[in-house]
Order: C-alpha cells, then sequence, then structure tokens
C-alpha cells in the first residue's frame, strides 16, 4: 500500500511540476525517475535541494526519493491533516515562494510554487504531505 501511495503522490507531483514547463512531461521526466525507489528517513534531509525550505511543524517524516543527481528530491510526511499541510503551504507563501498554480480537489490539495530558480509541488491528502523540489537549471 505504502508503494501505491508513493507511485501516485509522485505521479501528482510530477504532474504539478509539469505544469511550469513547455516541453512534453514524459520525455522530460522519464530519464530522473529510472530506478527511482524511496528512502525510509526519520529526520530532515539536509542538503543543497532542502536548504532555504522551511520544515513542516506537523506530521512526521517518512521516507524521500534522493534524485539530486538530476536536480530533484522527494519528501513524503505521514500524520499530518489536510489543513496543517494548508498552513504549511501558506507558510512558504509567507516566506517568498510564488504560487505558479494551483488546484484543490476537496480530498487532496496540489499546489506549484516557485523561489528563485527553484519549483516546489506540493501534494496534499489526509494524512499525507509530498513534497518535490526541482531545481530548474537542472532540468534537462
Amino acid at each position: 500500500m505504502k508503494r501505491l501511495l508513493s507511485a501516485l503522490s509522485l505521479c501528482a507531483l510530477i504532474a504539478l511540476t509539469g505544469c511550469a514547463s513547455k516541453s512534453d512531461p514524459s520525455a522530460q521526466y522519464a530519464s530522473w525517475l529510472t530506478g527511482a525507489e524511496p528512502i525510509s528517513v526519520s529526520e530532515w534531509p539536509d542538503n543543497a535541494l532542502t536548504a532555504g525550505l522551511p520544515r513542516p511543524e506537523s506530521g512526521e517524516i517518512d521516507y524521500i526519493y534522493d534524485l539530486s543527481d538530476s536536480g530533484h528530491y522527494a519528501i513524503y510526511y505521514k500524520d499530518i491533516s489536510i489543513e496543517q499541510g494548508r498552513a504549511y503551504v501558506q507558510a512558504l507563501k509567507e516566506s517568498g515562494w510564488t504560487e505558479i498554480a494551483s488546484g484543490d480537489g476537496g480530498v487532496s490539495v496540489g499546489e506549484l510554487l516557485q523561489k528563485g530558480d527553484t519549483v516546489l509541488s506540493v501534494a496534499l491528502s489526509e494524512g499525507i504531505l509530498g513534497l518535490l523540489i526541482t531545481q530548474t537549471g537542472a532540468q534537462k
């Protein structure tokens, strides 16, 4: 079940990140997703892609996808309500992240934000927060 949710969340994040691109998303994302596997973690990852990104105050970090070689990094939280996730998105906007696109399906929310050359795709549903960080200069 965890892998299915991981795959679905990653697909949702990719779809939102594709909103910022003018090229064919299937060609753009195929190479960096090949062989991607979730890595269980218990602490916020400290790296160039997460630098400057505020940590959610709610929930518990669950796993990551380390795709940093291609300029992408995904972080997933569990045990976070959709309201807490919305509060996190608001905190991001208040800290300088600009909304590029958003969608609200009632039971799920998607936000695409940008700050400098970093694009952040946020996917929320009850109990899960997914973050896909993309360095736009690293996209091929």
